[in-house]
């Protein structure tokens, strides 16, 4: 009999207003307030990086593929593409050291300013 009662309850709560409310009137706002602070808090630290892209060239403006591209502070890196190309996201925002290794070629050392939600361009 205790069932029935519950029963009872839950399809006339279900029939007036789908699933939300079988949550008490009461519980509804801070529900969708959570979720909504939950969201809005996803937008503000997802704005908190950048990226870093570019090619990796010789002397002669050819494409150097497999040249390593390091940020030893962050002990990140890539790899460059069959083009010379490389990407590197997501990076905290702030000024970083890149170093650029290839074999056969001097490395080379230089500094990159990443700002929140950009994407910076490294051509070496």
């Amino acid at each position: 009999m205790k069932n029935d009662c519950f029963e009872k309850y839950y399809r006339n709560r279900l029939a007036k207003g789908g699933y939300f409310s079988l949550i008490s009137d009461d519980m509804r706002y801070p529900l969708w307030t959570s979720l909504f602070l939950f969201l809005f808090s996803l937008c503000l630290f997802g704005r908190e990086s950048g990226g870093l892209v570019g090619r990796v060239l010789d002397e002669d403006e050819l494409p150097l593929p497999g040249a390593n591209i390091v940020l030893p502070e962050l002990n990140t890196g890539a790899a460059a593409d069959k083009n010379g190309e490389f990407r590197l996201s997501p990076l905290p925002v702030g000024k970083h050291a890149v170093t650029v290794l290839f074999i056969g070629f001097q490395t080379v050392h230089d500094s990159v300013l990443i700002r929140a939600g950009e994407t910076t361009t490294l051509n070496v």
